[in-house]
């Protein structure tokens, strides 16, 4: 995604994209948008709808340090911030 979303529309267009058809992601990505998505800086959003982008196996292998090479550094920070909140659960 190129284009930057408009920041009125952003925390919905990430919340919808937080229910994936695994139910784990669902948990921890839902969990981690009602407890922290709001506290994100604007880069860290757009980071968030850029990761949910991904297809779930992608996106698992990323959060459990399988995949790392992002080419993204604010997607690289997110996504330790998601290991960070997922060892809390």
């Amino acid at each position: 995604m190129d284009n930057l979303v408009d920041p009125a529309l952003l925390p919905k267009l990430v919340r919808y994209r937080c229910r994936r058809g695994v139910r784990e992601l669902d948990v921890l990505l839902g969990g981690f948008y009602d407890q922290c998505f709001s506290s994100l800086s604007t880069q860290s959003q757009q980071a968030m709808l850029r990761l949910l982008e991904w297809e779930d196996m992608l996106l698992i292998d990323a959060l459990l340090g399988r995949f790392e090479d992002t080419k993204d550094r604010e997607v690289e920070r997110l996504l330790e911030q998601l290991r960070h909140y997922a060892n809390r659960l």
